[in-house]
C-alpha cells in the first residue's frame, strides 16, 4: 500500500502566512483511472483579506511565446482583491481573466505545466498533493473489506487536510469539488476537524479560484507520472502519445468500448454500496447491460449456507435465504 500512495508538496519553508487564516481548495485528476494514478490535490494561501497583492507586480514567469497565452497573476488565481476593491462574493470570486484556470481540463498539457510553473513560484502560496495508483484503488475496492472509490477519495482528502494543518498552517475554511453525495462528505469532514469551515459543493473548481489552482497541480501531478509511466506488460519502445483522458482531448472514451469490441468476457462483481445522490459507477461492466442492483446468490454460497453480511465478510448461518 505505502508504495501505492504517493506524497508530494510545495518546496518553500514554514511561511509567516501560515499562522493567519488560510483557506484551502481541493481537487482531483484521474478518477477511477484505467491507466496512471488518481491523483487528489490541495492548494492553500492565507485568507484574501490577509493576502499581500505586492506580488502581482514582481511576479513574472518566462513562458514561450508560441504557447500564445498569457498567464493571469497568482493574487487573482486565489481569488485576492486589490485593498481598494471590496472582497467578491463566491459565486463571482472567478473573474473572466481566471477562466484558464476553471476550464483546465481542456488545456494542454504545457499550458498545464506553464501554470504550475507560476504558483510554484510563489511562496504565499502552498500545495500537497497525493496519488493513488490503480493498482491500490482496485485492490480497495475488490477486498473483502471493500471500500467504494468515494470513499477512498474522501479518505484522500481527509489525509491531505491532516498534513496540512500538522505542518502548522492556520486552515480555517477548505473548498472542496464534490466526492459523492456534498452533505455527507462536509458532515463527516466536519466530525474530523471541527475548528474548519468547509464548502463542499459541485464544479466548485469554476466557482472558487483557489480549487481551480488545485485542479491543475493535481492535472500536472498525473501529466508527469503518466509520461514516465513503464507498461509491464509490454516494451519500454511502445507508442507513448496514449494521452491524459481529459474531455479536452479528441478521441476520449472510456475503456468499456475496447473491452466490447474485442469480445472480452463480461465480469460482474458482487454489488457494491452507492455513496452519492446519483449512485457510483462500480467496478465491473457487463456488455449491452446494465447490472442489477441485486439477484439471486450462486449455489456455491447456498449449498454451503454461507450469507453476506456487512464489511464483506461472509457467515455460517443456520437458516439462509437467496
Amino acid at each position: 500500500d505505502e508504495e501505492s500512495v504517493t506524497v508530494s508538496c510545495s518546496d518553500h519553508p514554514p511561511q509567516a502566512w501560515y499562522s493567519e487564516p488560510c483557506m484551502l481548495g481541493i481537487d482531483e485528476a484521474g478518477r477511477g483511472p484505467v491507466l496512471g494514478p488518481m491523483v487528489r490535490a490541495a492548494q492553500g494561501s492565507a485568507t484574501p483579506a490577509r493576502r499581500s497583492c505586492s506580488m502581482e507586480a514582481s511576479l513574472t514567469v518566462d513562458i514561450p511565446s508560441h504557447l500564445g497565452m498569457r498567464v493571469p497573476p497568482v493574487s487573482a488565481l486565489c481569488g485576492v482583491d486589490h485593498p481598494e476593491r471590496p472582497a467578491a462574493a463566491p459565486s463571482k470570486i472567478h473573474p473572466p481573466h481566471c477562466r484558464a484556470f476553471a476550464d483546465s481540463k481542456t488545456l494542454t498539457e504545457a499550458r498545464r505545466e506553464a501554470l504550475l510553473a507560476q504558483l510554484q513560484a510563489d511562496p504565499g502560496i502552498g500545495f500537497r498533493a497525493e496519488s493513488l495508483s490503480a493498482a491500490f484503488i482496485s485492490g480497495r475496492m475488490l477486498a473483502r473489506d471493500r471500500h467504494s472509490l468515494n470513499e477512498l477519495a474522501n479518505d484522500s482528502t481527509a489525509r491531505l487536510i491532516a498534513g496540512v494543518v500538522a505542518a502548522g498552517v492556520n486552515l480555517t475554511h477548505a473548498y472542496i469539488d464534490t466526492v459523492g453525495d456534498a452533505d455527507k462528505h462536509r458532515s463527516r469532514l466536519l466530525a474530523q476537524f471541527p475548528a474548519i469551515h468547509f464548502t463542499v459543493c459541485p464544479k466548485a473548481d469554476s466557482l472558487y479560484p483557489i480549487v481551480s489552482a488545485a485542479s491543475i497541480v493535481a492535472k500536472v501531478t498525473r501529466d508527469r507520472q503518466l509520461s514516465a509511466y513503464t507498461c509491464p506488460e509490454g516494451p519500454s519502445s511502445r507508442d507513448r502519445e496514449y494521452g491524459c483522458g481529459y474531455p479536452g482531448e479528441v478521441g476520449w472514451a472510456t475503456c468499456t468500448p475496447l473491452l466490447e469490441a474485442a469480445a472480452a468476457v463480461p465480469v460482474a462483481w458482487e454489488c457494491e454500496a452507492d455513496d452519492g445522490a446519483e449512485g457510483q459507477q462500480t467496478l465491473g461492466w457487463r456488455a449491452g447491460a446494465k447490472r442489477k442492483a441485486a439477484g439471486p446468490r450462486h449455489a456455491f454460497f447456498h449449498m454451503r449456507r454461507l450469507a453476506l453480511v456487512g464489511g464483506g465478510t461472509f457467515v455460517r448461518g443456520a437458516s439462509l435465504h437467496a
